[in-house]
Formats: structure tokens, C-alpha cells, sequence
């Protein structure tokens, strides 16, 4: 028979396991739920994108890229609340971060054309000034 100290330290690695897969399952369906929230975005008749999922990302839970036709792609997550967000780079520190809510088509290309990033950002060079 195993020691106390053996069967906890077991007993441990198996819920560390059993968190991990909860969490990655977790993971699957946030990025599951981003891609049907940029396919609500499309027009039906739009094919040939590519969607690929980063479940491992260490900055967000779930990031969903998508790559055009021409090769072009745009990193997509949730923000906190829950909201459809663009990931991009900051105009000022030219960190990641994400933009507002993207709630149509129409936000998504004003947001393309005008990166805004969100109310959350801490920019580091705004800082300095």
C-alpha cells in the first residue's frame, strides 16, 4: 500500500490532468461560439475562409484566426464581457490588444479602417507622456 503522502500527490496529478482537459474543453467551445459569432458577421455567400484555432494563447482563452482568400487574416476573441473582439495593435505602443465590441459587419470595417482599441488597454507609451 502506498503512503499518505503518495496517494495525495497521485490523487493531486490526477485533478491537475482532470482541470486541464476541463479547461481545454472550456477553451473548444469558447472558440467554437467565436466562429459561429464571425460567421453572424458574414454574408452567407462568402466561402474559402479558413478558421484556426489558438487554444493555448496565453493572453486570451480562445483566439480564432481567419484567413481570406489573398492570405490576409484577422486574430478574433472575447473580451471580458463576453463581446465579439478584433485583436490588433495598439497605434501608440504597437502592443497586441483588442478593439471595442464588434457588434456588425459595419464595426468590423471601421474598426479595420480606424483601429480602436479598447476601454481595458493600459498603453505603456501613453504613459510616459
Amino acid at each position: 500500500m502506498n503512503s499518505l503522502r503518495e496517494y495525495a500527490h497521485q490523487a493531486w496529478v490526477q485533478e491537475q490532468d482532470r482541470r486541464k482537459q476541463a479547461d481545454r474543453k472550456k477553451r473548444k467551445r469558447r472558440a467554437k461560439k467565436i466562429e459561429e459569432d464571425i460567421e453572424d458577421l458574414l454574408p452567407r455567400d462568402i466561402e474559402n475562409l479558413k478558421f484556426d484555432r489558438n487554444l493555448d494563447d496565453p493572453r486570451w482563452e480562445a483566439v480564432v484566426t481567419v484567413t481570406d482568400l489573398d492570405e490576409s487574416s484577422l486574430a478574433f476573441t472575447y473580451d471580458k464581457e463576453g463581446d465579439l473582439v478584433l485583436i490588433g495593435g495598439c497605434p501608440t505602443c504597437h502592443e497586441d490588444t483588442i478593439s471595442r465590441p464588434i457588434e456588425s459587419a459595419a464595426d468590423l470595417g471601421d474598426i479595420l479602417e480606424n483601429f480602436t482599441v479598447s476601454a481595458s488597454h493600459e498603453c505603456t507609451e501613453a504613459k510616459r507622456y
